[in-house]
């Protein structure tokens, strides 16, 4: 798969957080961050990966609040009409920072 990408043993990958749209802007996205990130200290992760796709920037933006950063940025403009996006920026929480 485009998407599939290895996992380093020390690594969460996030594969996705939901919020119903009507909860949204309640803080309940960093609620769940919050406990992603103790998780990670509490099991011994050194960081937490994830992908947002590019027509989610709310969330992007959410994640950036929370200190993740962007590591790379993959362009793929003809899967927009089968998928709804067409980009992804894969993002990191690291705590070895």
């Amino acid at each position: 798969m485009v998407l599939d990408r290895p996992i380093k043993n020390d690594e969460l990958v996030l594969d996705g957080i939901a919020v119903s749209a009507a909860q949204r802007s309640r803080g309940l996205g960093s609620q769940l961050l919050n406990h992603v990130k103790e998780f990670v200290i509490e099991n011994r992760y050194q960081s937490v990966r994830l992908d947002v796709v590019n027509t989610n920037p709310k969330a992007k933006a959410l994640y950036l609040r929370h200190g993740f950063k962007v590591t790379s940025e993959d362009h793929w403009p003809s899967i927009y009409r089968s998928f709804g996006f067409s980009s992804v920026a894969t993002m990191v929480y690291s705590l070895t920072n």
